[in-house]
């Protein structure tokens, strides 16, 4: 395992324990840092803490290029989404997970995961928001 696996792992079991919190973002934020933000569908945060360095992760869905065009996209609007996490500092963009690096199906496990732990999904179920 790779310092991107380690470090996508890490991000996984903090966020199953409950120890990184997420909260969803307006899908429009942080377009000055995001390549092809015109495609970003939602975008979730936390805030990440490593030893004695904070960092902050953006966690992105973004519709493929081509998938407003693809009938699929409707039926299955999952299948046509890349997930990306993004490592900032202090606002600057420090590394990117994607699916070149991470397992494609790995970081839509986490999109779900996070999905159902955010801030906006835990108040509109109502889950001690």
């Amino acid at each position: 395992m790779n310092e991107y696996e380690a470090l996508f792992e890490e991000i996984v079991e903090r966020t199953k324990s409950k120890s990184l919190h997420w909260r969803q973002l307006n899908r429009r934020d942080n377009t000055e840092i995001i390549l092809n933000a015109h495609l970003v569908l939602r975008q979730f945060t936390a805030d990440f803490a490593r030893g004695k360095y904070h960092f902050t992760l953006l966690l992105i869905e973004k519709k493929e290029d081509d998938a407003l065009f693809d009938p699929l996209f409707q039926i299955s609007p999952r299948q046509n989404s890349e997930p990306e996490i993004l490592v900032l500092d202090d606002g600057e963009l420090i590394t990117t997970l994607t699916d070149s690096i991470i397992d494609r199906w790995a970081m839509l496990r986490l999109l779900d995961l996070v999905e159902t732990r955010s801030d906006k999904v835990r108040k509109l179920f109502d889950l001690n928001a």
